[in-house]
C-alpha cells in the first residue's frame, strides 16, 4: 500500500508540474489585422509568430484571428484562419506553392477584402494561378507578373465560391 501511494504520489507531482507549466505557457490567441499596426519591422515580426514560412517576403498585409487551446486547462488543436496578401522575391514563388495542387478553377480575389490593401501598391493585374491543399485549408492565389500571392490557412475548409469561366 505504501508503494501504491509513493507512485500516485510522483504522478500527482508531474500532473501539477505540468497543468503549472500550460497555464504559464504564452497563449498566442490573436486578432489582428497588419493595417493596426504601423511599424512595418512589427508588422512583419507579429506575422513571423504565425506564420513558419517566410522565403523571400518583401511586404505582408494580414488579417490573423488565432484561438490558442492550447494553454488551457486540457490542452487542444488551437483554430485559427489567416488572411494573408504577401509580396516576395520572384525566385522563392514556386517555394510558396509546390507543396499544393493547381487548379484552372478561378475564384475572386473578394475574399481578401478585409485587408483593406492600397490598390497602388498591390497592382493585381495579371492572370492569378489558384492552389490549394486536399482538403481547402490552404489556398493561394498566385499573381506571378507581380510576385505577389494572396493566402489562406485555416483550420476549416476554406469556402470556395468558384467564378464562371
Amino acid at each position: 500500500m505504501i508503494k501504491a501511494d509513493k507512485i500516485i504520489h510522483k504522478y500527482c507531482l508531474v500532473l501539477v508540474t505540468l497543468i503549472i507549466y500550460a497555464c504559464q505557457a504564452e497563449n498566442k490567441s490573436a486578432d489582428i489585422y497588419s493595417y493596426q499596426i504601423d511599424d512595418k519591422t512589427e508588422k512583419i515580426e507579429t506575422l513571423k509568430k504565425y506564420l513558419t514560412k517566410e522565403s523571400g517576403l518583401i511586404e505582408a498585409e494580414y488579417h490573423i484571428w488565432f484561438q490558442d487551446n492550447g494553454t488551457g486547462r486540457i490542452p487542444g488543436p488551437s483554430d485559427y484562419n489567416i488572411k494573408l496578401a504577401l509580396k516576395v522575391e520572384p525566385d522563392s514563388l514556386d517555394s510558396w506553392t509546390n507543396y499544393l495542387d493547381r487548379s484552372s478553377k478561378k475564384i475572386s480575389i473578394d475574399l481578401w477584402d478585409e485587408l483593406q490593401l492600397d490598390k497602388n501598391f498591390w497592382k493585381l493585374e495579371s492572370e492569378p494561378e489558384l492552389y490549394h491543399s486536399s482538403l481547402s485549408t490552404e489556398v493561394k492565389l498566385l499573381f506571378r507578373k507581380e510576385n505577389i500571392i494572396l493566402c489562406i490557412y485555416s483550420t476549416m475548409p476554406v469556402a470556395l465560391e468558384y467564378l464562371d469561366e
